[in-house]
């Protein structure tokens, strides 16, 4: 069954990058523009992954990934924010992001964490649970 991915990103040029990447890799994608958009596609249609970038209208992404978190604690996130915004980095990873990626994002870094992160959702063991990938990896990047 194919996954089904809703990208949040206020960035017409960039979400429609992102939707055809994700498409590539065999995911059907959503993509809306804003936080309140995001959250009523939440409610209606199965999401099985999200990128949410963290400056997004309506709803800041901090805000909708703590109400993410209280709803739909199981879906996987990778958040995406400019590279100077580290400190919003670490509290939207504390606040249950499975990883990151900053702008601008290249293509083989954002399929390489949406690999890892989604398929390690869907159980598919991809890394050795020894390794520091992820999000140990990516909280010490950032430190």
């Amino acid at each position: 069954m194919t996954q089904r991915m809703l990208i949040v990103e206020p960035d017409h040029a960039a979400s429609t990058l992102f939707d055809q990447w994700l498409q590539d890799m065999g995911y059907h994608v959503t993509a809306v523009g804003d936080g309140g958009q995001a959250m009523h596609v939440l409610r209606s249609q199965s999401i099985d992954g999200l990128i949410l970038d963290l400056q997004v209208p309506v709803m800041d992404g901090l805000t909708m990934l703590t109400q993410l978190r209280q709803r739909y604690a199981d879906i996987p996130v990778i958040v995406l924010a400019s590279v100077d915004m580290t400190d919003l980095l670490l509290e939207a990873l504390e606040s249950g992001a499975h990883d990151y990626l900053t702008k601008p994002v290249s293509q083989h870094l954002f399929k390489q964490k949406c690999r890892r992160v989604f398929l390690q959702q869907r159980g598919t063991q991809i890394f050795h649970p020894t390794q520091a990938t992820g999000w140990e990896k990516s909280r010490t990047e950032l430190n």
